[in-house]
């Protein structure tokens, strides 16, 4: 199973009904899954079975989410450094060292410890020189260097008033083969008045390529025709501002989350989380629940507890 593409199963199921092409394009577009379609069947459904578990419930935290790391931050702000890259680990026998340079003045600086949990994307991991070489194992370099990351771009809209809601729409999401291809409406402040923002496409892998070949003015131009094929003129009325988020085109990051390409469950997933000597790693591509905000954090408490149970 771990072997097969979304597309390779859907065509050649070898436990049940084979889709025709058509079958298979329909399930593409209405699943939003055009993008990823070559990417790993298990790994994808483990992503989509959330959507679509009647029984499923989600949690969100009032205010807004980053109110989590803003209570870390309260917690922990004497020891944060901000505005330092890392570009270096040096691991010796007795101690990791960690070298930054400043993203301001360019000036490096090194910080050293017992251990370290790195966190940044293995997409960003790619860039940070290990010393010695055979530091880390050849399976965790291997992990590093192909570890999948699939890009994702988001475009936010803000309009004077929620037309949508006069057209029966509260909440929920539009699915189309535009480019904008998934449209999120808020489901907060249903009914209230004044100015509301949705999320006016949210695009996977392939499917970013359209928006993040264009600057920021033209992708607004563009969301807002597509918009418009959905709603009419009353979106160039109504429209206020907008903004986009390209993880491809983010430095830290270098894409947004993990999907396995076939076969990478069983190559790979082993040795993601495993220390190398005195470093240890979390972040989400490290967890059970890859692509989901519940996978950082399970994957913070277990690097934690490993550093601790070592340390005693």
């Amino acid at each position: 199973m771990t072997n097969y593409s979304l597309d390779t199963f859907l065509k050649y199921n070898p436990f049940g009904i084979r889709l025709s092409e058509g079958a298979v394009e329909m399930i593409r577009v209405l699943m939003t899954a055009q993008g990823v379609s070559g990417l790993s069947f298990l790994e994808l459904y483990r992503i989509l079975r959330v959507y679509l578990d009647p029984n499923m419930r989600f949690y969100e935290i009032e205010g807004g989410n980053d109110r989590l790391p803003r209570a870390l931050s309260a917690r922990l702000k004497e020891h944060i450094m901000f505005g330092q890259k890392m570009d270096c680990i040096r691991c010796d026998p007795d101690r990791v060292t960690i070298r930054t340079v400043s993203t301001k003045t360019r000036k490096h600086a090194s910080y050293q410890g017992d251990y370290a949990i790195i966190t940044i994307p293995f997409s960003a991991l790619r860039l940070v020189k290990v010393v010695p070489y055979h530091a880390f194992s050849h399976h965790k370099r291997k992990a590093i260097r192909e570890l999948h990351y699939v890009a994702a771009t988001k475009i936010g809209v803000e309009f004077k008033s929620r037309f949508w809601e006069k057209e029966g729409i509260r909440g929920g999401q539009t699915v189309t083969d535009l480019p904008s291809r998934l449209t999120h409406y808020p489901s907060h402040g249903i009914g209230s008045k004044g100015p509301a923002v949705i999320l006016a496409s949210y695009t996977w892998e392939n499917d970013t390529l359209v928006w993040d070949s264009q600057p920021e003015e033209e992708r607004l131009r563009q969301v807002l025709c597509n918009l418009a094929a959905i709603h009419g003129d009353v979106v160039y009325r109504e429209a206020v501002t907008g903004i986009s988020k390209s993880w491809r085109q983010d430095p830290y990051i270098a894409g947004d989350f993990v999907v396995f390409k076939p076969g990478q469950e069983s190559a790979l997933a082993p040795y993601l989380a495993t220390p190398e000597g005195r470093v240890h790693f979390a972040g989400e591509h490290t967890s059970t629940h890859r692509v989901w905000i519940e996978g950082a954090v399970e994957s913070g408490i277990r690097a934690a507890y490993e550093v601790q149970r070592i340390s005693r």
